[in-house]
């Protein structure tokens, strides 16, 4: 059904125009496409026009890229391999993460805080300011699932750092500052992360996002302070460990 499928160049800058061109025979439709970040086929470039000849242009972020033939009796595939020279590189750590096919934003290196609790943890990070909290699956907001969700962080210098009245169980912590003013004035962080485990610990850290496609498409790699790497999705504010 494929006769032939090109592309005018396959050494490309990130996001660089790029021109494809096909010859086929026989079918009735025909689609480009490539691998978003959940190795999920990402929104398809429908031809419009004779799918038998022609050609489109897209801006691609990952390759390789897909064309698709259909007819009645069936469809097929044929793949252009493409080399994206990206802006950044990859954090060492993440060099064979499964989106390395991916160009990644610039890395973060920043200061961060850290403090675990019952059902999850807390992350500062210095360099936004943020608050975020980690749920484990089955509590607060995540009934399917380990999600987050970020806070600014309100506390200033001056504020009250704890509220004397809560009186933590035995080898359980009231959170304090910025995570305590968090967990304090928000009854589904308190609800779902439950007592703090350990006091807060703070250090140097590091983060490196990405996007793909469709909205609400940034994902991100962040260490925390415990030397694990977290996958988070935008999309659904689900994270996981990596690898």
């Amino acid at each position: 059904m494929i006769l032939s499928f090109t592309a005018d160049r396959t050494d490309i800058a990130e996001r660089e125009t790029v021109v494809l061109r096909w010859q086929g025979q026989g079918a009735t439709s025909a689609a480009i496409w490539w691998f978003d970040a959940r190795a999920l086929p990402s929104p398809s470039v429908e031809i419009v026009g004779d799918p038998n000849a022609g050609s489109a242009v897209i801006n691609p972020d990952a390759s390789p890229i897909h064309l698709t033939l259909r007819n009645a009796a069936g469809e097929a595939t044929a793949t252009v391999e493409l080399n994206i020279h990206c802006v950044y590189a990859w954090i060492p750590e993440l060099a064979g993460n499964p989106n390395a096919q991916r160009c990644p934003g610039a890395p973060v290196y920043t200061y961060a805080a850290q403090q675990s609790f019952e059902n999850g943890f807390m992350v500062w990070s210095a360099n936004e300011q943020l608050i975020t909290v980690f749920y484990e699956g089955g509590q607060g907001p995540c009934l399917s699932g380990p999600c987050f969700r970020s806070f600014r962080d309100d506390f200033h210098e001056g504020d009250p750092e704890s509220d004397p009245a809560i009186i933590p169980p035995d080898g359980r912590y009231q959170p304090v500052r910025g995570f305590g003013l968090v967990w304090r004035t928000d009854a589904e962080v308190r609800n779902g992360l439950g007592w703090a485990t350990a006091p807060e610990t703070s250090g140097d850290t590091w983060s490196q996002s990405f996007t793909g496609e469709g909205r609400h498409n940034t994902y991100n790699y962040l260490r925390d302070l415990n030397g694990r790497i977290i996958f988070m999705a935008y999309f659904n504010s689900a994270w996981q460990l990596y690898p």
